[in-house]
């Protein structure tokens, strides 16, 4: 008889009757994740004195939620399919999970098996497991994804049904190639054209105004409209159209990532289809990246006598991707390279370098009277915005 009280690094977090010499205590539910340090001490009776057991170190894992989305709802037949699984912590502030999510077609009909398994996909840095997949026939599917687990957090049940519709093949649009470039930067206007492919999979003819819509893809969910037309098409059966659909970006329309351009399309039949693939785009930071191309500068002497004047040649590049802006040039004199000495020189260019160009300067400089007669380095230094770059120049001898 008796009772057992639970401790958790001393602090009592339960006690038990015994049943059949036995106390039980549910850690998992009763316990906070992370690790424990559990000791139970028995009360004693009439006929057993107390005792104390020794420390059972064990750790809790955390639960997780999982949801399921998909870039496209509904899906053509025999389109790519891309299904994207969301793997969170139920408890705020914990880290990432990490593992591997299932997904599963529980699609009840004959051709399919319920807990037909679609795929296993790790999770990414950010939580998220990606599967593609083609195979789905036409039908409503429903899709489910299981959690595997990791040190951290417990296997997780299934998840809630994403109803996942395959349409069957119509009207489709795609997105064949543009006239961006790979890259453009974030805050600067761009302007291409996208070329689009209508396909009509049908067995009939397909006639009618149709709403086109180009979209910015970044993650296969969330996307950015770049362009809507309303074009009118007569199409038969088994045939294909080309189209070219300006795009303006505006500033700040796509901030920094990788995109998909894709097509969505309002057919006539009514449905609405997206397109899962398409030309990708990049969209960087803006950066200018001033440097000196070989040799880095040079003088038109090689001996100057101290209170003359010299050139010095000093040729930049901007090899950023924005034109730079308004640069201060400072020139002095160095003898271990690093450490300025003596100041012979300062400008400012304003006029920019565009990205990939170089530009050519003569500079004017003047040896102080009073410079002691000795080998010297030109130490040069570009500040542009907030960056400086410091080049060592050419080396020459300052004579009295």
């Amino acid at each position: 008889m008796g009772h057992v009280d639970f401790f958790d690094f001393g602090t009592l977090v339960a006690s038990a009757p015994l049943f059949g010499a036995i106390g039980t205590f549910d850690a998992g539910t009763e316990l906070t994740p992370g690790l424990h340090q559990i000791t139970a001490d028995y009360s004693g009776d009439s006929a057993f004195a107390p005792a104390f057991s020794t420390v059972l170190p064990f750790t809790v894992l955390a639960r997780t939620s999982i949801t399921l989305a998909s870039i496209a709802n509904p899906a053509a037949f025999g389109d790519p399919l891309t299904l994207i699984a969301s793997v969170k912590p139920a408890e705020t502030g914990t880290a990432v999970p990490a593992g591997s999510v299932t997904f599963f077609d529980y699609f009840s009909g004959q051709r399919f098996h319920p807990g037909l398994e679609l795929g296993t996909v790790p999770l990414d840095s950010s939580g998220k497991a990606t599967l593609q997949t083609s195979t789905l026939l036409v039908e409503n599917h429903q899709i489910t994804a299981q959690y595997s687990g990791d040190a951290n957090y417990q296997f997780g049940p299934l998840s809630s049904i994403f109803s996942q519709i395959i349409s069957p093949p119509s009207l489709r649009a795609t997105v064949t190639r543009t006239t961006f470039p790979a890259a453009i930067v974030v805050g600067m206007a761009s302007h291409g054209v996208a070329t689009v492919q209508f396909s009509n999979d049908t067995a009939d003819k397909v006639k009618g105004r149709v709403e086109l819509t180009l979209l910015a893809s970044q993650d296969g969910i969330s996307t950015t409209t770049l362009a809507t037309i309303h074009p009118r098409i007569s199409l038969a059966a088994g045939h294909r159209i080309q189209l070219k659909v300006p795009i303006h970006l505006a500033p700040q329309t796509l901030s920094e990532g990788n995109y998909v351009i894709v097509a969505r399309t309002n057919a006539v039949q009514g449905s609405l289809i997206q397109s899962g693939s398409g030309p990708s785009l990049r969209v960087d930071a803006p950066v200018v990246k001033l440097m000196t191309l070989p040799p880095g500068g040079r003088l038109n002497r090689l001996k100057v006598a101290a209170g003359k004047s010299a050139h010095v040649v000093i040729v930049l590049r901007n090899e950023g991707n924005v034109p730079s802006s308004e640069q201060d040039i400072h020139v002095g004199l160095t003898k271990d390279g690093h450490a300025e000495e003596i100041s012979i020189a300062d400008l400012t260019l304003k006029k920019k370098i565009k990205p990939g160009h170089t530009k050519v300067l003569h500079l004017p400089v003047s040896i102080p009277i009073g410079t002691p007669a000795d080998a010297f380095s030109c130490l040069i230094e570009v500040a542009e915005g907030g960056n400086t770059a410091t080049i060592t120049g050419p080396i020459f001898r300052v004579t009295n």
